[in-house]
């Protein structure tokens, strides 16, 4: 069977500009190309993605060059897009080095990308005038495939040029060609520049960034781990740019708990692959020394990390479903981790049975232990009527419709039930008339899914629904008995941040209360409704700031707090509370 992978990215870039470089990154704040660029300006633009872009729209040649001057070490840089298979009607020919500002006709030494045929080879050219001579050829094919990426430097050290270049388009070179090209009468000032060919069909096919053309970028930065993609089987640990395999042993890499592996390596990249599967609820720790690059760079590292277990039965929960938006509303369904590991999604269907509609959770991302993930086809929608929520779980996903009235969740890998939950409005408080826009929330991670007495409405006081957070009826310990408490005897609301406000506290044995909690004074007289008939989850919390059903701050005193607590099953429990309001002068 196929295993998945996961992985975790991190990029690094720098830049150093010195005269006589040219350096462009195309990040232009105004979108416009910078004036130093010489030739067909009105055909190239910065397209969105801030890189130099072709925008011809018929058949032809476009040009652009700028002028350099030739320094010690002399090195280019340069990335290029060409998003077709090149050929000798449409390449591209880059003029490291021209002694004129006219490219085609100047003497130059030149890179050119494309020919007919399908082994499309970098060539290296010398022209004088109109005349060129092949000084070197690259790997066959290298440039033959469609898209072409390619990042590509070339340094010249005592009159010998040599090309490197990483396929991928990131930073990993690796060498090409090379050639003399002496003897060249260099001279003090240069142009660098390039020339497209192409036909009407390819005339906005032609991409380029990240220029440099200067002394040589001296490497003293070690390579840099930028990705861990894993499952239970193997790793693959990339890196930044080319690695000195040769001097890498496996006594170099460490990984505890401790596994047997085997090592292997290619330019940039280092896969472990595991003499028994990794554990996914297992935290690891892959340690790295003296890992060099090509110039003998040093990485020491040690990085923390879970591979990815697959669901099975209960590992997955529903936890909370809203299937009667108000209006036109966007329904939603979140699911929760109840493992202490790392879960992939990426083989679980989100069924309905009642309609037999189904969702392949393909893209979505990895599942922390004990994390929540909130599935809906309008993510806005959700944000906007639901205000205790965390967004970055909140996923847009097409989720099989759900009725109205009654309907089902279910979450399956291959044949495996995952966990299901036949959903019902009679599942709502009763007390409540209207239970639209209303979700229902899981009680109990420990109990049944599909036990209706599991299942409430989400509480009136976190706005009827909790995508993405715990939920307001979540029991994570059993409730003994009903009591209410305040927290503290004595408030004082004057804004000095030190008990502003005081608490009435509650929790509830059972589900399905409702609280009504009022304010008295010392004198029986009712001053405030802080809530009557409120929907409440098994613990909470309400707060009194002192002020009165007026809008006025109450003077100070004592008060009789009355919290009564009732549910559809006839339980009622009452309570009244004493709490003294001090001084709130600031």
């Amino acid at each position: 069977m196929k295993r998945q992978m996961w992985s975790i990215f991190l990029l690094m870039t720098s830049t150093l500009v010195t005269y006589g470089q040219i350096v462009d990154d195309f990040n232009s704040p105004s979108s416009q190309i910078n004036d130093l660029w010489k030739g067909d300006r009105d055909q190239f633009v910065i397209n969105a993605q801030e890189q130099l872009q072709l925008a011809d729209t018929e058949a032809g040649t476009s040009t652009l060059y700028q002028s350099s001057i030739w320094m010690e070490d002399m090195s280019w840089e340069i990335y290029f897009e060409l998003d077709f298979s090149p050929s000798n009607s449409n390449r591209l020919e880059l003029f490291l080095w021209a002694d004129e500002p006219e490219l085609t006709s100047s003497d130059a030494i030149l890179l050119r990308i494309g020919e007919n045929g399908s082994e499309d080879a970098l060539q290296l050219i010398r022209q004088s005038g109109t005349d060129r001579e092949v000084l070197s050829t690259g790997s066959m094919g290298l440039v033959a495939e469609d898209p072409v990426i390619i990042r590509l430097k070339a340094t010249v050290v005592d009159d010998m040029i040599s090309v490197s270049v990483d396929e991928t388009g990131a930073v990993c070179f690796a060498p090409e060609l090379e050639a003399d090209i002496s003897p060249l009468d260099i001279g003090t000032e240069f142009f660098f520049g390039w020339k497209a060919l192409y036909t009407s069909t390819r005339s906005d096919k032609f991409i380029w960034d990240d220029i440099y053309v200067g002394t040589e970028r001296i490497d003293v930065t070690p390579p840099q781990l930028t990705s861990l993609s894993a499952n239970g089987a193997s790793i693959n640990l990339n890196f930044s740019e080319a690695l000195e395999i040769s001097s890498i042993g496996q006594d170099q890499i460490s990984l505890m708990p401790n596994v047997g592996y085997d090592v292997g390596f290619s330019k940039e990249t280092i896969t472990l692959t595991f003499q028994q599967d990794l554990n996914n609820q297992t935290l690891y720790q892959l340690s790295l020394e003296d890992i060099t690059d090509l110039t003998g760079n040093a990485l020491d590292t040690a990085i923390t990390f879970r591979v990815p277990g697959q669901p099975v039965s209960q590992s997955l929960l529903i936890n909370e479903v809203l299937f009667n938006p108000e209006g036109s509303g966007s329904d939603y369904i979140e699911i929760v981790n109840n493992t202490d590991g790392l879960l992939d999604l990426s083989q679980v269907v989100l069924n309905n049975s009642q309609n037999g509609r189904s969702v392949e959770l393909a893209e979505l991302p990895l599942l922390e232990a004990g994390a929540f993930l909130v599935l809906t086809p309008d993510v806005g929608d959700v944000i906007n009527n639901y205000p205790n929520n965390d967004p970055s779980v909140i996923i847009e996903v097409a989720i099989p419709s759900l009725n109205n009235d009654d309907g089902n969740v279910t979450l399956t890998r291959g044949a495996t039930i995952i966990d299901l939950y036949d959903y019902d409005e009679d599942h709502h408080q009763t007390f409540i008339d209207d239970v639209d826009g209303i979700s229902l929330e899981r009680i109990s991670l420990i109990r049944e899914t599909n036990n209706p007495s599991n299942w409430t409405s989400a509480s009136e006081a976190v706005g009827f629904g909790t995508p993405g957070l715990a939920n307001s009826a979540l029991a994570t310990s059993i409730v003994d008995e009903t009591n209410v408490s305040l927290s503290s005897k004595v408030f004082s609301p004057n804004g000095d941040g030190d008990k502003d406000v005081v608490g009435v506290m509650y929790e509830v044995e059972g589900s399905g209360y409702l609280v009504t909690v009022t304010i008295y004074n010392d004198r029986g007289q009712l001053i405030r409704r802080l809530t009557t008939n409120e929907v409440i989850g098994q613990t909470g919390r309400i707060n009194w700031d002192g002020i009165n059903d007026d809008g006025n701050l109450s003077d100070i005193g004592i008060y009789i707090v009355h919290v009564s607590l009732f549910n559809a099953e006839g339980a009622l429990f009452e309570d009244k509370l004493s709490v003294g309001l001090g001084d709130f002068i600031n």
